[in-house]
């Protein structure tokens, strides 16, 4: 039996001895085994560094994603791959930022742009086009499975070991990517997923099928009914204090913020479009060190000699 954590977290919970300017200190804490090393300083732009290309999607279409490499000599490290999902906005700006994160810490980051280029043009449209990345997995409507064979796209080039030999795979989503994410989790052979205020289809209770590891985070000021709202969360803690999930978890929520509480000052003009809560950078610290506290905690768990023994002539892996 799983021992079920249930996190609730200040915003004001670090000292500012401890933050020394706030998400910057973060990144200040990078092991000195992962900083560039000095002759690849041409390709540093903040310890990281973009490629582009494209897989065929569940239509035989090109989906085109973006690579966040750490630039690191990282040949003979043995780290897991993340997938990040974006949001019902699309690969944006601040989806990008969010990939740096873990292309800072080491992570070879992969961002599939679902939308394949394109862009809603409102916040209506938006909510639309999230709808179909929420409901999957057989809860939602007709059509939409698409995008979680999509994502099994991603997930499969990794595992076939087209980037390098096979590794380890963690999900992490935004919004309608995290309730892909959580999907993800339900579905594919993936070892972890973490979701930013998304949980997969309109119930909320559908995260006691999970059927891997997860981590979910979530604001108490969250209005986004029957999605990611208090009562919404209130389900899923509920259920995780019942023991009613079979794999660990961890739910963090945060008490003054709301949806997107990870995007910046760069989103402002949709926040206040969307009467959202004001950028927070405490609890956005707050729930970054969340993030990686747990993935670490997740790679010290993986037998890599387990998947490398069990590597199949094609280059799939069968030790998931």
């Amino acid at each position: 039996m799983f021992t079920p954590r249930i996190m609730r977290i200040s915003a004001q919970k670090l000292a500012a001895s401890q933050r020394l300017g706030g998400v910057r200190a973060f990144y200040k804490r990078t092991p000195s085994h992962l900083q560039p090393k000095p002759e690849r300083a041409v390709l540093d732009i903040g310890h990281w560094k973009i490629d582009s290309d494209a897989f065929r999607g569940s239509d035989g279409q090109e989906i085109p994603f973006e690579k966040f490499s750490p630039l690191v000599d990282y040949e003979y490290m043995e780290k897991p791959a993340v997938i990040v999902l974006h949001d019902s906005y699309g690969l944006t700006d601040e989806v990008r930022d969010h990939a740096t994160q873990f292309a800072r810490r080491g992570y070879e980051t992969f961002v599939p742009d679902l939308y394949r280029g394109a862009t809603p043009a409102d916040a209506e449209q938006a909510a639309t086009w999230a709808a179909g990345m929420v409901n999957l997995g057989g809860v939602g409507r007709d059509g939409d499975e698409h995008l979680l064979e999509d994502v099994n796209g991603m997930v499969e080039i990794l595992r076939r070991g087209v980037e390098k030999w096979w590794t380890p795979i963690f999900v992490v989503g935004f919004s309608s990517g995290g309730g892909l994410a959580l999907s993800a989790a339900r579905h594919l052979p993936i070892t972890a997923a973490v979701s930013f205020y998304g949980v997969p289809g309109s119930d909320a209770a559908n995260v006691k099928d999970i059927e891997v590891p997860f981590q979910l985070h979530a604001g108490y000021k969250d209005e986004m009914e029957g999605f990611t709202d208090e009562a919404s969360m209130d389900i899923v803690e509920k259920a995780i204090l019942r023991n009613d999930l079979t794999v660990e978890c961890e739910l963090h929520r945060y008490p003054e913020v709301g949806h997107w509480f990870l995007n910046g000052e760069a989103f402002e003009s949709k926040r206040n479009e969307l009467g959202l809560t004001p950028y927070c950078e405490d609890t956005a610290l707050d729930a970054w060190t969340n993030t990686f506290k747990y993935l670490r905690t997740m790679e010290d768990r993986i037998d890599y000699e387990q998947f490398h023994d069990t590597r199949l002539s094609d280059g799939t892996n069968i030790g998931v």
